[in-house]
């Protein structure tokens, strides 16, 4: 019977070692493509906060997408409601239609609130978020929320869309309440989020699979 040699058999790990790398590696790349198709981040108000009651509110919030915003009667397909009902709000749109930013104002009554956003892409992928907060009568934010930047995409409204007639979503500016009756909120700087990029460790696990198989083939030559 003929022996198996050492290197035979090393050759034989080797390339079942790199098969499993691949594996992995490509579950590794899909896993990347599909996350985080399309979310909803920075709610304002945020969840479980407080705000004055009777006085105006910014409210806003981001949506970031790996494939451009879908557009309804050109504007972002974004829905917001406030305690059920459907609110007007102002849309900033980032270059390629990828990052969206939206806010308004409103003066809330004492007692509990939701706020609840829905937005899709064009590739037909939705996101839902949703906070609840409460107005207190003579109150002051418990929290500072975080909330979009208008300046951090001031040179980039164009909203992509198929065909060429489509018009430009602008930017429209808040309007202000009086100095008196506005409680300020700090916004944050809109963040450059997408979908999850293809992870290095897959890309270095395909490298290692295929120089082990390279190195199997070799072996097995010999």
């Amino acid at each position: 019977m003929r022996q198996v040699s050492s290197r035979q058999v090393l050759a034989v790990l080797l390339s079942v070692l790199a098969a499993l790398a691949m594996v992995v590696a490509l579950f590794g790349l899909a896993a990347a493509r599909t996350a985080d198709a399309i979310s909803i981040s920075d709610l304002t108000p945020a969840d479980g906060s407080t705000v004055p009651a009777d006085q105006q509110i910014q409210v806003s919030g981001f949506i970031s997408t790996d494939s451009s915003i879908a557009l309804v009667n050109n504007q972002p397909d974004v829905t917001v409601l406030v305690d059920g009902t459907p609110v007007q709000v102002q849309f900033v749109v980032g270059s390629g239609a990828l990052r969206v930013g939206f806010q308004t104002t409103r003066a809330f009554t004492a007692g509990s609130h939701t706020l609840e956003v829905t937005a899709r892409n064009t590739a037909g992928e939705t996101a839902n978020a949703r906070s609840t907060f409460t107005a207190v009568a003579g109150g002051t934010p418990s929290v500072t929320p975080a909330a979009p930047t208008v300046t951090a995409v001031a040179t980039a409204t164009t909203v992509s869309t198929a065909t060429p007639t489509t018009a430009a979503v602008a930017a429209t500016p808040v309007p202000t309440a009086t100095p008196s009756a506005v409680a300020t909120t700090t916004p944050a700087q809109l963040p450059v989020t997408g979908g999850a990029p293809v992870g290095a460790a897959g890309l270095f696990a395909l490298a290692i699979g295929a120089v082990a198989i390279g190195a199997g083939l070799r072996r097995r030559s010999r």
